[in-house]
């Protein structure tokens, strides 16, 4: 019997006891005390009305009475604080559900409200605005962001019956493939350099470039994650992160290690504690996107964002035919290489390559003189 007593002294040091039922039932681990037991075999009993009760889908966890907004304010938003790097996006994320599903426990939120969710947030446009002053569509990408994150919640809170389960994604979500070609380049460091206030801008752009790291991880370097002697840049992410084991190391080339020996020294004269310091406020940039923004808009570049430069970084790496693909995973600080792989977008010579490969192999083969002979017939 899945029964254990446990003893404790309370603050004013008298014995207390309690026993607990402690039970793994159809892959859902359940933990529930019994207070009103006070023999072993009284309690025993309770556990097995409780099992019968799981059993029979009449025992619901107290956690699960909570009502989404409850579940999602007081467990899921404090974990994600302290395990997400991403967690300020999932605030975002959670906003519209919250507002559409806060009210309701956990255990009656079915995959058919799911499927009403998906739908309304699909049909409904985003405060973002186009030329034509048109609010802008939804993202397939977008909506199948939050049922992720949604099915991630219920999952968290052990719902037995995951009703994101039964919702399908949204099909045809395209993948971002947008990188910065060479002559925007060009065209994005003239409308930087162009106006002086924006003199920190160029300095991110190059370092990212270079090194393709996250806008957080960048903004966060301080001066000692940079080891000259060894010629790396340790990454820590986040200032949250900092406190965590999870770093990696990025190699310098020439280009980042001149300007980090600029931004080092830069630093420790003015006694900032990190590398991309604004001035007028004596702390780190946080926000780049109004002044890139205003860059990308004076070099005539649309459809760019700051994180494309990242995906710039990765494929042209990936276009290098002696770059691995698991140096470029470890680089660019991905867990899974499937994500690497959507950083990698392939240039036309590079898969040009690609087919020339077996075309070099067909001639090696005597494919070639097949081929002649066919045209000579």
């Amino acid at each position: 019997m899945s029964v254990h007593k446990r003893e404790w002294k309370d603050r004013q040091g008298h014995d207390r006891s309690c026993f607990y039922f402690h039970k793994t039932i159809d892959g859902v681990r359940y933990r529930v005390a019994i207070p009103t037991a006070r023999t072993r075999a009284q309690a025993e009993r309770a556990a097995v009305k409780l099992t019968a009760d799981i059993h029979n889908g009449i025992y619901v966890p107290v956690k699960l009475k909570k009502t989404f907004k409850e579940f999602v304010e007081e467990t899921y938003i404090p974990w994600a604080k302290n395990n997400k790097r991403s967690y300020k996006s999932d605030l975002s994320l959670l906003k519209p559900m919250v507002d559409y599903f806060g009210k309701k426990q956990l255990t009656k939120i079915s995959s058919f409200e799911v499927e009403k969710y998906k739908i309304a947030r699909k049909d409904s446009p985003t405060v973002r605005i186009d030329a034509d002053g048109i609010p802008k569509q939804r993202s397939k990408s977008s909506v199948n962001k939050e049922l992720k994150l949604l099915s991630k919640i219920f999952k968290m809170a052990k719902v037995k019956e995951n009703p994101c389960l039964e919702v399908k994604r949204l099909i045809g979500e395209t993948k971002r493939k947008r990188r910065l070609k060479p002559e925007e380049r060009e065209k994005l460091i003239t409308a930087i350099l162009a106006d002086e206030r924006r003199a920190h801008l160029f300095k991110i752009v190059i370092a990212d470039l270079h090194l393709g790291l996250r806008r957080g991880e960048l903004l966060c370097l301080t001066p000692d994650d940079i080891d000259f002697e060894r010629g790396f840049v340790i990454v820590r992410g986040t200032k949250t992160d900092k406190e965590r084991e999870d770093i990696r190391e990025v190699p310098l080339n020439k280009t980042a290690l001149s300007l980090m020996e600029e931004l080092v020294d830069e630093a420790r004269i003015n006694e900032w504690e990190y590398l991309f310091t604004n001035p007028k406020t004596g702390t780190r940039y946080k926000d780049l996107k109004r002044s890139f923004n205003t860059a990308l808009k004076e070099a005539g570049i649309s459809g760019l964002t700051f994180h494309d430069l990242r995906h710039t970084f990765a494929s042209r790496a990936g276009d290098d035919p002696e770059v691995a693909l698991a140096a470029l995973q470890q680089t660019l600080g991905h867990k899974d290489i499937r994500t690497t792989m959507n950083y990698t977008h392939p240039s036309r010579s590079a898969m040009m390559r690609v087919v020339e490969a077996q075309e070099r192999e067909n001639q090696s083969s005597g494919h070639t003189a097949v081929t002649q002979q066919k045209k000579e017939a």
